[in-house]
């Protein structure tokens, strides 16, 4: 491109000389001519002469950047950055960015020069970002000394502008001096200060150090204009007040950009310190210019801040802490009402606590501990803040419904009092976050955690009490807290716990369907956190009772519950439930390995349990998770077996290493149910769980062998764990005492006094249960167990029943297998415990009294053990008490010829019937087996 005329050969020589200093003198000649150019304007026509200075002035600023800014010749290219950076520093003297009168002092009227200058800002400002990336180091130190020199010259108003094409340039909308808002509303990501905030953390980290120098002395400049913004003389405030909200959207944008991951590394893969140190920098200079509110952007960069907590470099780490510790500082300053949180106290600033809380609970889960620490501390402060005001609302008598409402109506004015309730909307949400980290592997974040879930759980218990609490979202996160990782993974906990027993359609299902339990929980390292999470469980359940059971139990709204006439006990119309994650997580821990998850998990069940209702729901989920328990402990063992089978025929070694885990009913089984009985009573536990039980055989009307054996396994192994606990443990006394009574069926209401752990979820015929029924509903679930039966018959003294059943066994010899024997062995120890004192003193002949059938029942015991340590045993006692003929045989249709119970012999009668027909199912259910194998 030929240059002007004006422009002498001699400037064009300098401008692309090696010596700075003739590149500085040709620079000065490109001034010198522009401002003749326009100062020449001043004895023309107003229209005429402007358009002739307006061309000149394109022509030099397109040679300068096609000869020089543009050329392949680095001396050239920073010639031509002196010379662009002297031609618009010449139209600025000559045509200011604004006068008082709206004219500029040289007599051209504002918007002509406005325009002339617009029209080479934008052509000259891209050449000189461009040179911000150029390869040569001189280049882009001569690149930050020209922008020093524009941004020095134009100031606020050239950040503010943003750069537009060629074609926009002459339209005077995008003039950079209108008096109204339009210049300062334009497209963010063209600014002029974002080109230069994006290249100058860029240049921070260059390799050059003059470059360095260079870009912090551009970048110190650039931040004493910005912090001009509202330090004008007033006359503009409404462009003042429109200029920080502009800022503050800009600089939230550029900081936001280079944290989202356009940071660059240090070439081993971690970010730059220097590039981290420029942003840092940025965020302390904006937080203390007063026009500028840095807690409302807070949100777009807090994750990146976050971030630098686990810097290698201590330096960035302790920049940041110190940033994020002042920003915390000033939000409650700002929530609480300590301070204005600005030195001028005219900030309406608006921090959105919600996004910053999604944030911080992302950062719970980071690797880093100090990170850890820093995210649940900011949590805890946002609690204490939230329960603060929840707690004021409540003695206020104001409204909740704001819980979580919207943010930008409070961004209109002043008025912060729905923050704290934003914060406090996420209650479920950050409690999810906080609970893992009481599992920390370091002691400094459990430490800061529990305190956390302190103050969390207190603020959770205020907002049930005013009734404003987000009870399903909080239960919720207590699941996955709690739950097993099939539901922290997302997974339907729902599918894990149905039970079986549940499905009323009589749908044939195969072992195959049967055989898909959770296997049990592994040796956990967060039952910390599984602890507390039941905790939370127990403190909802005690605070507001009635919602905690409906929504965990998944019992529908139309639930009535009805007063029984004795005050302390309720009975519920019986409603279609679907327990919820939380219920199945519950029932997840009873089987951990951890003894304080494992005791806080009954309590909760307990709890759950307390009307006849929701009992009903809560025993048939447990029962169902012993069934599929059971299950995958049999998958196991049969997978075991036939790899060993085959491993024998190939001639391999068995594999001995993969040992089936026990299933929950084999180890915490028996914990589980005695705990509640003492909590619920135990004639109501154990009677609802017999009948349930009993309802495995009941409606069993599958085709399918295997599924059909399986249960009937399962039913005899849980019938085995209800005989240990009714005739051993200590929670049962009340039950053996009324199996043992001996008092008439209509004067055994008047003995509730001996019946111990009354339940409060029966009524009061269910309460002081008479000796007929209890033994009428317990004796189907025994059924599926010989050694079960006799061991009941005897302790209730139906000794008729006993003879009975062990004459069954001896006529089949199917029924004799080894389990059922050791079984028999272990009823025969069980005998010589006090519990069974009472049938030793009637086995005594000639007394009054005594039993004569309870002695032929042992005999029949002694008949059918092979000769082992038992035998022995009972043999001893029998010679004991006397060697006395026993009377009473059992005819063919199974009663007594000469029978003296106190009972009614229709009882007899009809449990010889059910024991007949249970013990039939199982030898069909065996035979079936052994005919497919």
């Amino acid at each position: 491109m030929s240059a002007p005329n004006e422009l002498t050969q001699t400037a064009q020589r300098a401008l692309g000389d090696k010596l700075y200093e003739k590149r500085k003198l040709g620079a000065l000649e490109v001034e010198r001519l522009v401002r003749s150019m326009l100062v020449g304007n001043q004895s023309g026509e107003d229209g005429i002469v402007v358009s002739s200075s307006t061309a000149r002035l394109d022509t030099l600023c397109a040679f300068l950047i096609d000869s020089f800014a543009q050329h392949e010749n680095a001396n050239k290219r920073k010639g031509g950055l002196l010379g662009l950076a002297a031609l618009l520093v010449g139209v600025a003297r000559v045509t200011p960015v604004s006068g008082d009168d709206g004219v500029s002092p040289g007599g051209t009227e504002g918007d002509g020069g406005s325009e002339i200058t617009n029209r080479i800002l934008n052509r000259a400002v891209p050449e000189i970002l461009t040179a911000f990336k150029d390869c040569d180091p001189r280049v882009r130190y001569y690149a930050c000394e020209s922008m020093y020199n524009v941004v020095k010259t134009f100031r606020l108003p050239l950040l503010l502008m943003s750069l537009t094409t060629s074609d926009e340039s002459s339209s005077t909308d995008s003039s950079l001096f209108l008096t109204d808002n339009s210049a300062l509303t334009t497209d963010a990501s063209a600014s002029v200060l974002l080109h230069i905030f994006d290249n100058l953390c860029d240049l921070s980290a260059d390799a050059d150090a003059d470059v360095q120098n260079a870009a912090h002395l551009l970048d110190r400049l650039t931040k004493d204009v910005v912090s001009e913004v509202g330090a004008d003389d007033g006359k503009n405030g409404t462009a003042d007040s429109v200029d920080g909200v502009t800022l503050t959207e800009l600089l939230g944008a550029a900081i936001s950009k280079r944290l989202a991951g356009d940071e660059g590394t240090d070439g081993n893969g971690r970010a730059d310190p220097y590039r981290r140190q420029f942003l840092l920098g940025w965020i302390a200079a904006i937080d203390q210019m007063p026009e500028i509110d840095a807690l409302s952007v807070l949100p777009r960069f807090f994750h990146g801040v976050m971030q630098m907590l686990s810097d290698p470099n201590r330096e960035i780490r302790q920049q940041a802490d110190g940033a994020l510790r002042t920003f915390l500082v000033e939000i409650k300053q700002e929530l609480v009402g300590v301070g204005d949180g600005k030195e001028n106290g005219t900030s309406a600033s608006v921090c959105d606590l919600a996004s910053l809380s999604q944030t911080l609970e992302v950062h719970t889960r980071a690797r880093d501990e100090f990170t850890r620490v820093t995210a649940v501390t900011w949590l805890r402060e946002f609690v204490q803040i939230a329960g603060r005001s929840v707690r004021a609302a409540s003695v206020g008598g104001s409204e909740y419904a704001a819980l979580g409402g919207s943010d930008d109506a409070s961004r209109t004015g002043r008025n912060t009092s729905n923050q704290p309730l934003a914060a406090i909307s996420r209650l479920p949400e950050i409690t999810k976050a906080v609970l893992p980290c009481l599992s920390h592997t370091e002691t400094k974040v459990r430490d800061v955690a529990s305190r956390a879930s302190e103050e969390l759980l207190a603020a959770a218990l205020t907002a049930a009490v005013s009734g404003t609490l987000h009870f399903q979202d909080l239960l919720s996160a207590l699941a996955e807290c709690a739950g097993p990782n099939e539901v922290l993974r997302g997974h339907d906990s729902r599918e894990l716990l149905d039970t079986e027993i549940a499905n009323d359609t009589g749908e044939s299902r195969s072992v195959k369907r049967i055989h898909n339990p959770p296997n049990n929980p592994p040796k956990t390292q967060h039952t910390a956190t599984q602890a507390e999470a039941l905790r939370w469980y127990l403190a909802l359940l005690e605070t507001a009772p009635a919602k905690a059971r409906r929504l965990i139990l998944g019992r529908g709204d139309e639930t009535e519950e009805t007063t029984h006439p004795q005050p302390t006990i309720k009975t519920t119309t019986k409603t279609k439930t679907k327990p919820s994650p939380s219920f199945h997580a519950v029932l997840w821990n009873l089987s951990s390995y951890d003894d304080v998850v494992t005791k806080r998990a009954l309590q909760v069940l307990a709890r759950l349990g307390r009307s006849e209702c929701d009992f009903e729901v809560v025993a048939r989920a447990l029962v169902g998770a012993f069934f599929r328990d059971e299950a995958r402990f049999a998958l196991e063992e049969t997978t075991k077996t036939e790899k060993a089978e085959k491993a024998v025929a190939t001639g391999q070694v068995p594999d001995d290493t993969n040992v089936p885990t026990p299933s929950f009913l084999r180890t915490r089984g028996s914990n589980t149910i005695r705990a509640l009985c003492l909590s619920l009573g135990d004639a109501f536990v154990v009677k609802r769980l017999a009948a349930i039980v009993g309802e495995f055989f009941e409606n069993e009307n599958s085709d399918d062998c295997d599924s059909r054996r399986f249960r009937l396994v399962f039913a005899q192994r849980f019938t085995d764990v209800l005989n240990a606990i009714v005739l051993t443990s200590i929670e049962c006394g009340g039950l053996r005492k009324a199996l043992r009574s001996t008092t008439p069926d209509h004067d055994a209401r008047q003995q509730e006094t001996e019946l111990g752990g009354t339940s409060v979820g029966t009524s009061s015929s269910e309460a002081t249960p008479t000796k007929d029924a209890l033994f009428r509903g317990l004796f189907p679930c025994w059924c599926h167990s010989p050694s079960a039966t006799v061991g009941l018959c005897l302790l209730a003294g139906f000794d008729t029943l006993a003879v009975f059943a062990l004459r069954e066994m001896g006529r089949d010899e199917d029924e004799l297998t080894l389990e059922t024997l050791i079984r028999l062995d272990q009823l025969v120890h069980v005998l010589e415990t006090p519990v069974f004192a009472t049938l030793r003193l009637d086995c005594c002949g000639g007394q009054p009294g005594s039993r004569p059938m309870a002695r032929t029942a042992l005999f029949s015991i002694l008949a059918l053990l092979p000769q082992s340590r038992a035998w022995r045993v009972l043999s001893e006692r029998l010679k004991s008490c006397g060697w006395v003929t026993h009377g009473g045989f059992f005819s063919q249709n199974g009663v007594a010829s000469e029978y003296h119970e106190e009972v009614p012999s229709t009882l007899d009668r009809d449990m010889a019937d059910v024991f007949r027909n249970a013990r039939a199912a199982h030898r069909l259910a065996r035979r079936g087996t052994r005919n497919k194998t």
